[in-house]
């Protein structure tokens, strides 16, 4: 498949629209579209993993952040005078014996706008005629292990070409220094003027924690585009599918509430083991949907993991939509294939009530998908080579268009689970003046190591916040939508119902509307979403009448069986289907039972009855029609004054359905 077949491939779109507000609560500031073109120059061959290139592309996408857009120029392909083009340019040295040609060198030397040198062949610059220009002197390459100090942060040690290069007269600047093993120190990065030099290309080893942090912050500086430092910071429950124990789920949550710490919830919608031919769909564990809406209503985000999260092998240790024994995208990867994946698994989520707001591709590897998925919460892999995937220390639009909101400082293994690891690699993000450090955690693992990373993070000085504030919003063809973001919405059934949900920040559902008739056309409908919460729209088919009461039952005794007593079982058979329900209404609830009362309504009103709330103070006689469903809420019986009970009584022994 080609890197634009997935681009196509399906029709859900994920958009981004990041919240600009306080620093310490809120998102950061969003990445706007491009502006303007920066060129970002590069020696050396065009491929997945050649330094020159991929750095290139790497730096492509941090451009995301500061709303500009990349192009990448090979160092061959270059024309004399190309550089007056952009607004500011890089150039990527990796090749030992790159000839650099003498029209790109007259160009950087007479450069009046940003210019960032990385890496190699900086020596041909720095010749004696240009010398007295930049203020910088070439030495010699030295390669041992070095260390990089940076303001007062002193990162991990490397190994990497370090070109040495002084100020010559003063007048440039050392930024950075790097620092050997015996505390001799060289300049890493110096700047005179609009002119920035990086003593190698730290692209190589962009590791959580690494010097490749220093080139991000300082991008700021050397495109004169700056940010407010800013301390929101993310954090978000891993690999939740079928096969979860509910047990760890609900003691994440609680560990989570007890801090008032918003999460996000990577949800798989099917659980699938072909080695031991096992398959479960989410509806089909009941208790691990019940848990992750335990979850929900305790902070929790979902965010749609995939479909199955497994190609060869088991969900969450496989990937979905690469070949890892290839090295290659699936066989028979097309835009079919993806939007049947990912359709099934938004239908899924939808049934059990999980609306995502945002898309993680699992194990972050993929075609690209930049039409249709707008928000991505994840790293990006920007050439088809596993061993090229990269994170962002913030937010950014990728070179794929894709509104990405970072995952980078990795995550406990289940066999070193050590929560010093991530609370290190957070200190480092302390550099990038507007970072946003970001985890994930696996539920299986012991409750109480989250407990740590979480207090040594907040000791940092971050506070955590929820993906919700970045926006994020699902359009599948109009057939399933998420909203965080008021606004109309264009739904399309297909001789269908549509349905509005509105939930407010900690997920209680605030209001409910369904269309009145079947449609087949598109139609657009405002919603109003409610300050930090979502709204859910779907289009479905009502079940057959003559189905309808049976399976309404099933589902209402799904929701009630935790609090009713036993029952006693009638057959839906032996009555006339009945087309209209009355549900008798609390006019001012408890949240218990508003809940209670929606769920009859949802349920009733999926089931194909045509439902009407009845205000209880209002209610003084039955439907006159007998085929007429009276539900009777347990809130609402014990508010019921003995006239009413007498008349519910009464409607119930003239034969109808109770």
């Amino acid at each position: 498949m080609t890197s634009d077949v997935l681009i196509r491939a399906v029709t859900l779109v994920l958009a981004g629209f990041f919240a600009c507000t306080k620093v310490a609560a809120q998102a950061p500031p969003s990445p706007q579209p491009a502006t303007s073109t920066v060129a970002i120059i590069y020696d050396g061959p065009d491929l997945p993993l050649a330094d020159g290139f991929l750095g290139a592309h790497y730096i492509k996408n941090l451009l995301g952040h500061f709303a500009l857009r990349g192009e990448l120029i090979r160092l061959a392909d270059y024309q004399p005078g190309q550089l007056s083009r952009y607004r500011a340019a890089f150039y990527v040295g990796s090749v030992a014996k790159t000839d650099v040609p003498r029209g790109f060198l007259r160009d950087v030397k007479s450069s009046k706008q940003p210019f960032c040198w990385l890496g190699r062949h900086v020596d041909q610059l720095l010749r004696a005629d240009a010398q007295h220009e930049f203020g910088l002197r070439y030495y010699r390459v030295d390669r041992t292990a070095w260390r990089v100090r940076y303001e007062d942060t002193l990162f991990p040690r490397d190994n990497f070409n370090l070109s040495i290069v002084e100020p010559a007269d003063g007048r440039a600047k050392i930024v950075a220094t790097a620092v050997r093993s015996d505390n001799t120190t060289r300049p890493y990065v110096l700047n005179r003027d609009r002119f920035w030099y990086f003593a190698d290309t730290p692209f190589g080893g962009a590791q959580e924690g690494s010097r490749y942090l220093v080139f991000c912050d300082l991008l700021h500086d050397i495109l004169e585009i700056y940010h407010a430092p800013q301390s929101a910071a993310l954090i978000r429950m891993e690999d939740v599918s079928a096969e979860a124990e509910p047990g760890d789920l609900t003691a994440v949550a609680d560990v989570l509430s007890r801090r008032n710490i918003p999460f996000q919830i990577a949800t798989i919608p099917l659980y699938r083991n072909p080695l031991n031919n096992v398959e479960m769909r989410l509806s089909e564990r009941p208790k691990v949907v019940d848990a992750i809406h335990y979850m929900i209503d305790r902070g929790g985000t979902p965010v749609m993991h995939g479909w199955s999260h497994q190609y060869h092998g088991s969900t969450g240790d496989d990937y979905e939509f690469w070949d890892e024994i290839k090295n290659a995208p699936i066989a028979g990867d097309s835009e079919q294939e993806i939007a049947t994946r990912l359709d099934a698994g938004l239908a899924e989520l939808f049934a059990n009530k999980l609306f995502p707001v945002a898309f993680e591709t699992p194990h972050y590897a993929a075609s690209p998908m930049q039409r249709h998925f707008k928000l991505f919460y994840e790293r990006t892999m920007p050439t088809p080579n596993l061993g090229s995937i990269q994170y962002f220390p913030y937010p950014v639009i990728d070179e794929f268009g894709r509104y990405v909101v970072p995952e980078n400082l990795g995550y406990l293994p289940m066999e070193k689970p050590d929560p010093k690891v991530v609370i290190e690699n957070a200190r480092f993000m302390r550099v990038v003046r507007d970072g946003v450090p970001s985890f994930y955690f696996h539920p299986f693992l012991d409750a109480k190591l989250l407990d740590q990373v979480l207090q040594g993070i907040t000791d940092l000085g971050y506070h955590f916040i929820s993906l919700r504030e970045f926006g994020g919003d699902v359009n599948d063809e109009g057939r399933y939508v998420v909203r965080t973001q008021s606004g109309p919405v264009q739904l399309s059934p297909r001789g269908e119902f549509w349905r509005l949900r509105r939930f407010d920040a900690g997920g209680k559902l605030l209001a409910e509307r369904t269309a009145p008739a079947l449609l087949n056309a598109p139609v657009k409908i405002d919603v109003v979403v409610p300050p930090g919460g979502w709204a859910a729209l779907d289009c479905f088919k009502k079940t057959p009448g003559s189905d309808r009461l049976t399976q309404a039952i099933k589902a209402l005794k799904y929701w009630s069986g935790r609090r009713a007593t036993r029952t006693r079982t009638q057959e839906a058979t032996a009555y006339e289907q009945p087309r209209e329900a009355w549900i008798l209404w609390q006019a001012n609830p408890s949240e218990a039972d508003a809940n209670n009362q929606e769920s009859y309504r949802t349920a009733l009103d999926t089931f194909g009855f045509a439902v009407r709330p009845v205000p209880l103070q209002e209610f003084a006689e039955g439907p006159r029609e007998k085929k007429t469903l009276l539900v009777v809420p347990q809130g609402v019986a014990a508010l019921s004054t003995a006239t009413q009970q007498q008349e519910i009584l009464r409607y119930l022994s003239s034969g109808v359905q109770p």
